[in-house]
C-alpha cells in the first residue's frame, strides 16, 4: 500500500490547481513542462552560441576594416557587450538545466551523499 500525502483543497498532488487528482497522472504536467523548458534552454544555448560566433566575425571584420580600409563601425563595442551578455545568460540557462556548471570539488567529498546530490 502506498502512502498519499494530504493536499490542500482544490490542488492536485503536483501543487497545481485543477487537473487530474490521481497519483499516477499528477506528475505528467510538470514532466511535460520540464521537457518543454529543456528544449527552450537548448535552443537558447544554440542561439546564444551562434550570436557570439556571429559577433566575433563582426568584430574581426571591423578590426580588419579599420586596419586596411580605414572604415570602422562605432557600434562594435556595444554590440559585443550585448552579445556577451545575451549569449552568456542563455548559455547559463542551458547549464542550469543540464547540470553542466563548473564546480570546485574541494569540499564536496566531505558532505553527506544527500547534500552532494542537492536534495
Amino acid at each position: 500500500m502506498t502512502e498519499r500525502r494530504a493536499t490542500a483543497p482544490g490542488r492536485d498532488d503536483a501543487g497545481l490547481s485543477g487537473g487530474a487528482r490521481s497519483g499516477a497522472a499528477a506528475p505528467a504536467f510538470p514532466r511535460r513542462l520540464l521537457e518543454v523548458l529543456d528544449r527552450v534552454s537548448t535552443g537558447m544555448a544554440y542561439l546564444g552560441g551562434a550570436f557570439l560566433l556571429l559577433t566575433s566575425f563582426y568584430i574581426t571584420a571591423d578590426v580588419l576594416g579599420r586596419k586596411f580600409v580605414g572604415v570602422s563601425s562605432a557600434a562594435t563595442d556595444e554590440i559585443g557587450g550585448y552579445a556577451l551578455a545575451i549569449g552568456g545568460l542563455w548559455a547559463l540557462a542551458f547549464c542550469l538545466t543540464t547540470g553542466a556548471h563548473v564546480r570546485i570539488d574541494v569540499l564536496l567529498p566531505h558532505f553527506s551523499p544527500r547534500l552532494r546530490e542537492g536534495g
